[in-house]
């Protein structure tokens, strides 16, 4: 049996701007739910629920419908480790200092 998902407000949100977002993006083309639904390869209702900001929708399917839509630089960006200022101070804190460590000596005594 499936679990469904409980997503937090935020997370609801966040799904339903980005299904408001594809549909912003069809609609200032011109396109109807089907042509997208045709290129994406699923079915009308799957856009209809995408567009709806449903969470069930695979992220494969939002994400297709991204790139067709030329918003492959933001999706590269998501998630980006680069823009993750908690996790790098995070990382930092972990990380012996400089020189704090004793100088691993070979035998013979020579470093």
């Amino acid at each position: 049996m499936k679990r469904e998902l409980v997503t937090t407000f935020e997370g609801e949100e966040i799904i339903r701007l980005i299904g408001q977002n594809i549909k912003t993006a069809r609609l200032r083309r011109n396109e109807s739910e089907h042509m997208l639904a045709e290129r994406l390869g699923v079915s009308r209702a799957t856009v209809a629920r995408l567009e709806g900001g449903h969470g069930g929708v695979a992220l494969g399917i939002a994400v297709q419908a991204l790139l067709s839509y030329g918003f492959a630089d933001q999706l590269y960006a998501l998630g980006d480790p680069d823009t993750d200022g908690v996790g790098k101070r995070l990382d930092r804190l972990r990380r012996p200092l400089k020189g704090s460590g004793r100088a691993v000596r070979a035998p013979g005594g020579q470093p």
